[in-house]
């Protein structure tokens, strides 16, 4: 007598048969493992298969100079950053202050050579600072009339 398994049934065997099939494998995996860690464990306490002293200095000598060469060009990546940056903002901070003084130097100076200096003797604190806001200087007609030709020519 042969029984037909129904759907459900045949669907439920396939199952059992994969999980049976994974167990199977995982246990062979493990002794495996435990094998090849017992076989591992003896290499290490084998000096045949132990570098020598001298190539295990080599090689930490390796690591320690790669471990610095990229200290170094992290360091110098880091500062480069900074110069940039550096830069950056004295060539912004000398755009923003000519565009500030521009125009105040030019008054300044064009103030500087429209006001006749008084001469004076008096010793007070203003001795630059004329009463009609302009500066005083000691006389030098030659000067100041070199100095009214080179503005008037702009």
């Amino acid at each position: 007598m042969t029984k037909k398994i129904s759907g459900s049934h045949q669907a439920l065997k396939d199952e059992y048969d994969e999980l049976l099939l994974k167990m199977a494998l995982s246990n062979f995996a493990a002794v495996d493992g435990e094998q090849l860690e017992a076989e591992n464990r003896v290499l290490k306490e084998d000096p045949f298969f132990q570098p020598s002293k001298s190539v295990s200095r080599d090689f930490e000598k390796r690591i320690k100079r790669g471990i610095f060469l990229c200290r170094i060009f992290s360091f110098f990546n880091i500062v480069s950053v900074l110069k940039a940056a550096l830069g950056l903002s004295i060539c912004l901070i000398s755009i923003l202050l000519s565009i500030v003084s521009v125009k105040a130097v030019r008054v300044l100076f064009l103030n500087l050579l429209v006001t006749r200096p008084q001469p004076s003797h008096s010793t007070s604190d203003s001795f630059l600072l004329s009463k009609d806001g302009g500066i005083n200087l000691p006389e030098a007609d030659g000067l100041v009339d070199a100095v009214q030709f080179i503005v008037v020519s702009f």
